[in-house]
């Protein structure tokens, strides 16, 4: 058991005045009982706790995306890509620089369960998903008199898209 300065310490330390409370101290007298000594320790000691706790918590979320991606790379096999349903979230970029976060949720093919995913993709690779996706998209617009496949009531061909030969 820790005495009563240790423990008002400790509810200083992680931030937690419903200890103090439970302990029937407010935190001006919490404060006055540590005594001058502990109390210049305390600003060290709450900025050790805290660094802790954020590796904590970063060590949990890394735990937690290790175990997504087992599970869904149970989902395909090594010489087959994992099919998903995506849908497109946001983008993220740092001004002047070509470099762009492309963040995803996707649900693997049989499984329940969403990732969020960020794909980061240089310069190169980004001037090639705009051509692919350009040229798949003009390609299902080009055909004669015929609309896309996929097309929805009242649809009309994006106007981001080359004009047709």
């Amino acid at each position: 058991p820790l005495s009563t300065g240790e423990a008002l310490m400790a509810a200083l330390a992680l931030n937690r005045p419903d200890w103090l409370a439970r302990m029937g101290y407010t935190m001006v007298e919490a404060l006055e009982r540590i005594g001058a000594e502990w109390l210049a320790f305390l600003p060290r000691v709450a900025r050790e706790v805290a660094d802790r706790q954020a590796k904590g918590e970063q060590a949990k979320r890394l735990a937690g995306q290790a175990l997504a991606i087992a599970q869904v790379a149970t989902v395909g096999s090594d010489d087959e890509p994992i099919r998903c349903q995506g849908r497109y979230l946001t983008h993220g970029h740092a001004p002047g620089y070509r470099d762009v976060g492309l963040h995803f949720e996707l649900r693997p093919d049989g499984s329940q369960r969403p990732l969020n995913v960020e794909v980061r993709l240089g310069p190169e690779e980004g001037e090639r998903l705009v051509r692919d996706v350009t040229d798949v998209h003009a390609f299902a617009w080009s055909r004669e008199a015929k609309p896309p496949l996929d097309i929805r009531p009242g649809e009309k061909r994006p106007a981001w898209l080359p004009p047709e030969k």
